[in-house]
């Protein structure tokens, strides 16, 4: 019990670190304050692989400190991000990367990254923006979450399902040998 949780404690200080250095290399978009990034690559694949606390707290962690480095906290975008690892982790919490083709895990990962996404961009960023800060334009933020789920479902379809498919291998070579 206590080196499962001195593995999640390590495994949420890695992620949270790895989350910041990967936000801190994002490329712009023609979008306002919306990036081409890696980070939800790395947490949902986190998710998937350590469950979902370890991914809302390190993304919570990881997105505050990038904000705070930028332009001060964007809280309903903070929040959204701590969704989108609940969600991504939850739906993917009863895998068994031992039994489980790579192909199932794949799949399932995918469509649980893809709905995280959706709901939390397209839904939760903007409405909780709105919450926080009435004045905001409406269009602008639900254009912001829109792009940002696009942006984020191509990169996480790509890079986290590498993350995966790598931890799936590791996993089953090791009861292969």
């Amino acid at each position: 019990m206590k080196k499962e949780i001195l593995r999640k404690v390590i495994a949420t200080a890695v992620t949270a670190i790895l989350f910041f250095v990967l936000g801190k290399l994002s490329v712009a978009t023609k979008i306002d304050s919306i990036y081409i990034s890696w980070q939800y690559a790395l947490q949902s694949a986190v998710a998937a692989m350590s469950g979902p606390v370890v991914a809302m707290i390190s993304g919570l962690i990881g997105h505050f400190l990038i904000d705070v480095t930028y332009a001060g906290p964007e809280w309903g975008w903070i929040l959204a991000t701590v969704v989108f690892g609940g969600i991504t982790g939850v739906l993917m919490k009863d895998i068994d990367y031992r039994k489980d083709s790579k192909k199932t895990v794949l799949i399932r990962y995918n469509i649980a990254h893809i709905v995280a996404h959706l709901l939390s961009w397209i839904v939760v960023a903007p409405v909780l923006d709105l919450l926080i800060n009435p004045s905001s334009d409406m269009l602008v933020l639900f254009t912001q979450g829109v792009t940002a789920a696009a942006v984020n479902i191509v990169t996480t379809g790509v890079a986290g399902s590498l993350f995966l498919l790598t931890h799936i291998m590791m996993i089953q070579s090791k009861e292969n040998a």
